[in-house]
């Protein structure tokens, strides 16, 4: 991502390296967070279903009026996300769904997104949204 930084016509800008970074931290220390214990508490849950292809399940996020800034994917046992989506710090208005791998308008990708090997995965979404899903040794969803 390129960094773009200083005054233009009299308004600051914004770095969108340091951005996207603080974003990426962020997301990554709430998901860290939830790893860590038996039962999260979460604000509203992410439903996962299967999309267009077994490679790209989609996230069912509930409608809302709250800003949205992200989702994050990651492997259940934590580690690096496999994908990331920002809306580069600006609040956003909340998809009704997102597809894995494909960032909805106005949002970039921040990370990945990586194949989904079979395993448990968890979604993380801003505003305190989170889910799990499966994905099972032939490449689909499981439970």
């Amino acid at each position: 991502m390129r960094a773009i930084s200083g005054r233009m016509w009299g308004y600051a800008t914004v770095n969108m390296s340091t951005l996207g970074s603080t974003l990426a931290r962020a997301l990554a220390s709430a998901a860290a967070l939830a790893g860590a214990s038996c039962a999260p508490p979460t604000a509203y849950t992410v439903h996962v279903s299967a999309g267009p292809t077994p490679a790209a399940p989609v996230f069912e996020l509930p409608p809302t009026d709250a800003p949205f800034y992200g989702l994050v994917v990651a492997r259940c046992a934590g580690g690096s996300p496999v994908w990331q989506i920002g809306s580069g710090g600006g609040a956003a208005s909340q998809p009704r769904s997102v597809t894995f791998g494909k960032a909805p308008d106005g949002f970039a990708t921040l990370a990945g997104p990586l194949a989904l090997a079979p395993g448990c995965y968890r979604v993380f979404a801003s505003g305190g949204g989170a889910g799990r899903f499966t994905v099972l040794p032939n490449g689909t969803l499981g439970p």
